[in-house]
């Protein structure tokens, strides 16, 4: 995992400060994690994440004062841990409303026929990337869990269990984005929808 966040960083010297940073407090922030989330594999989630906006902010990364850059790597955590824990709670309460009306078969294939497609790639980018790297990997790019699972460095139950929760997530945000959902015919649609290809999201 190391190498493909170093991949997007493209000053050398940050590149060897994020290994740094990444051999250095990477237990302290699953420690950090695990607290929030009383769950180990919810704790990786949420650190690879944190370390996901690490790389994408390094300028931002405090660099002068070795106590400003542990309070900076450990909030991270906690607040990508923090999301997720909020994400999950919505994905609990959405259960317990009932059951949904969308075939998990067909869920990412009917919403991206969504006609609001502003809205929709707005509500992706709100998925915590654990999540939406498995929708984006098995729905777009077509890869089974257990090659998702080897390209992504995960077991193969926690990509099924992300899948899952990924999908419940996604309906309940397209909830909140007014981007309700009806059963008809087995199919899930939105009155005067137009269609939109899955690969062309992103």
């Amino acid at each position: 995992m190391l190498l493909f966040y170093a991949a997007m960083i493209d000053d050398s010297s940050d590149q060897l400060r994020f290994a740094d940073i990444y051999n250095g407090y990477r237990k302290q922030m699953l420690l950090v994690a695990k607290r929030v989330l009383n769950n180990h594999e919810d704790a990786e989630d949420a650190v690879q994440a944190a370390f996901l906006g690490i790389a994408r902010r390094m300028k931002a990364v405090p660099s002068d004062n070795p106590k400003k850059l542990r309070a900076y790597v450990l909030t991270a955590a906690k607040n990508a841990a923090l999301t997720m824990l909020h994400q999950t709670q919505k994905s609990n309460l959405a259960d317990e409303a009932g059951p949904c009306a969308i075939p998990d078969e067909d869920l990412f294939q009917q919403i991206v026929l969504l006609q609001d497609y502003d809205t929709l790639l707005r509500v992706m980018r709100r998925l915590p990337s654990p999540y939406r790297e498995v929708l984006l990997m098995i729905y777009v790019q077509e890869q089974s869990v257990k090659d998702t699972a080897v390209l992504l460095h995960r077991r193969e139950g926690t990509v099924r269990q992300q899948l899952n929760r990924g999908k419940k997530l996604l309906v309940a945000l397209c909830q909140e984005e007014g981007l309700n959902f009806v059963q008809e015919e087995n199919h899930a649609v939105r009155a005067g929808s137009a269609g939109r290809s899955a690969g062309g999201i992103f």
